[in-house]
């Protein structure tokens, strides 16, 4: 484990170089979702960012790190969040264009972002946003009977 964690100090500033090198000041900040095509930011962009940024905080203790992923987390927030369930949209086109499809791996970074700042900063907005969006993502399975009716669904659209 020492081994891995030596590696990962030794690479974490390269990795994070590439990471910060696809954000601009369009739209406010954020990461661009392809660094070859830059037509939009994406959720699957800045919260893994966010995480990356804050878990770098905790293996170094370097201040910037914690900053950064503050920053990516809170233009997530802005920029993507669906205010009418908690839920992040995809993507946000350079034209302002909100692309409101919603993925739950996009939710699930966010979740674990707002979870990593409540632990390093003490503060509870940040686990409540994170309960907060964590409800309305588990919300259809709360539900045997909806939880059944989706996995049919999904069954019988293979």
């Amino acid at each position: 484990a020492e081994d891995i964690l030596r590696f990962a100090r030794c690479r974490q500033g390269g990795a994070w170089l590439f990471i910060a090198s696809g954000t601009d000041d369009k739209l406010g900040g954020g990461i661009y979702w392809c660094e070859q095509k830059k037509g939009s930011k994406n959720t699957c962009s800045n919260a893994p960012g966010a995480v990356f940024a804050l878990k770098l905080y905790l293996a170094t203790g370097k201040e910037h790190y914690l900053e950064q992923g503050r920053i990516l987390y809170e233009w997530t927030r802005k920029r993507l969040l669906d205010p009418s369930d908690n839920l992040y949209f995809d993507n946000i086109s350079l034209k302002g264009t909100l692309n409101k499809t919603k993925f739950s791996y996009n939710s699930g970074q966010m979740i674990q972002a707002g979870a990593l700042l409540y632990r390093i900063t003490g503060k509870k907005r940040y686990l409540a946003e994170a309960r907060e969006t964590k409800a309305y993502l588990l919300e259809p399975f709360s539900d045997r009977n909806a939880f059944i009716s989706a996995i049919n669904t999904l069954q019988t659209e293979q």
